[in-house]
């Protein structure tokens, strides 16, 4: 069985995995734009296996743009969810979060692990 060795991409201030380096090319999501997600989330959700899921409601978009954040800054990390694994400390993945997709990280629902 070939070996698979993790290629690390350093965002900011984050280590994205090969997987979250790929998947936030596919999907246009910039390293800035996660480095600032998760430095501003106020949802921090349990993903399972010991994952959190990080995005910014909308309320807070709101008092952020209030404060003078960039609107386009704030264009760009709207809808966007980081999840992050708390043992590797690395991002796994980012997404969009709509449709079905993005609906399983929008509430805590119950988890394998936590049943």
């Amino acid at each position: 069985m070939a070996q698979h060795r993790k290629a690390h991409w350093l965002a900011d201030k984050l280590t994205l995995t090969r997987h979250a380096m790929m998947r936030s090319q596919q999907r246009g999501i910039r390293p800035q734009v996660i480095d600032y997600v998760v430095a501003e989330a106020d949802i921090d959700l349990h993903a399972g296996d010991g994952c959190h899921s990080y995005r910014i409601s909308h309320q807070k978009m709101a008092l952020l743009l209030k404060a003078g954040a960039p609107a386009a800054k704030l264009d760009r990390a709207k809808r966007v969810v980081v999840i992050w694994s708390e043992r590797s400390g690395e991002v796994l993945t980012v997404l969009h979060d709509h449709g079905r997709c993005g609906r399983r990280y929008r509430r805590q629902r119950p988890t394998w692990k936590s049943l």
